[in-house]
């Protein structure tokens, strides 16, 4: 149904049978008459990949691939008081400014935070702020870790 709703509606530069042919390199591949069509159906597509227990796992495992930096991870826990400009980060972290900013598009691309543009400023919000209680149950984890090294070294 999916696909013959992009027949009848855009032109492919490949040709899709069914839907399972349907990729979102194809959609984007497509010259349509209206955009709304391409947003509806990428939208679709998108929705039910990730519907799948193996795509929900893969997006999930790209989050944490995301986290995975302690530069990024440093970032999260900074937006747990709010959103920041960039030239926050960058003042309080001794890299430069691109550097913050690939690490704030690969959080970004993860879903993590929200990117907002103010005029010339970029403002950084968490879009997941339960990743917060995550952090705060592995501080928890490693400060009993710290205390049982304390014990058995008395």
């Amino acid at each position: 149904m999916l696909a013959a709703s992009i027949k009848s509606n855009c032109l492919l530069t490949q040709g899709c049978n069914h839907y399972s042919e349907v990729t979102v390199e194809k959609i984007i591949m497509v010259l349509c008459f209206d955009e709304a069509v391409v947003y509806g159906i990428f939208r679709r597509v998108f929705l039910l990949k990730v519907g799948s227990m193996k795509e929900r796992t893969k997006v999930k495992a790209n989050i944490f691939k995301a986290l995975g930096h302690p530069t990024r991870l440093w970032i999260v826990e900074q937006l747990a008081d709010g959103e920041k400009c960039v030239c926050e980060f960058v003042e309080e972290v001794n890299v430069d400014f691109s550097t913050i900013s690939k690490h704030l598009a690969v959080l970004r691309h993860a879903g993590v935070v929200n990117m907002d543009k103010r005029g010339k400023q970029i403002f950084y919000s968490l879009k997941m702020p339960c990743l917060l209680s995550s952090l705060d149950c592995i501080d928890v984890v490693l400060n009993n870790q710290i205390q049982q090294q304390i014990t058995l070294m008395d």
